[in-house]
């Protein structure tokens, strides 16, 4: 579960970090530079790393992440684009072991939220993923309802840029 979540975790919190930025787009399917670079999380910041890079100007967000725990690497691979025809950003993330995560996303208010439903472990599980900005990177908080029982945070993480991508 917890390999899920920290590539959940990433994928979202690299795209939808910058809402100012996001804001002052004329199309929504221009997706702020901001979110391309090397990112780390709070407390981790010597085992968990992020890359996320350009296919080509403004079109998917590819990124390539690692995080070392108790010795073991976690990798992950996330796309991330966003859809005119249904009017919302999309992302998939793929964790080493062959696991897929989809979500879709809109921008509510001052946050981003993206959403799934998906069977993990045998029971119907939905996720709500909430992004916020800050002045040096985004609060990313997870929640999750499973079989339509109570919604429960499972991840609040802070989110911090290590570089911005190269020019």
């Amino acid at each position: 579960m917890k390999i899920k979540l920290n590539v959940v975790a990433i994928a979202l919190t690299l795209c939808f970090s910058d809402l100012a930025v996001a804001n002052e787009k004329t199309d929504p399917g221009d997706l702020p530079d901001f979110f391309a670079g090397t990112w780390t999380v709070e407390g981790r910041e010597n085992s968990f790393r992020e890359t996320c890079k350009w296919l080509s100007a403004n079109s998917f967000l590819i990124c390539n992440g690692t995080d070392v725990e108790n010795g073991k690497a976690a990798n992950w691979l996330t796309l991330l684009g966003y859809s005119h025809a249904e009017k919302m950003y999309n992302f998939t993330a793929f964790d080493g072991g062959g696991g897929k995560a989809t979500f879709s996303g809109w921008i509510r208010g001052d946050n981003w939220v993206f959403t799934s439903e998906q069977f993990i472990h045998g029971e119907a599980s939905r996720l709500q993923i909430t992004i916020t900005p800050t002045s040096d990177g985004y609060v990313l908080q997870e929640e999750e309802s499973v079989n339509g029982g109570p919604w429960k945070k499972t991840v609040t993480e802070k989110h911090l840029r290590v570089s911005a991508a190269a020019q």
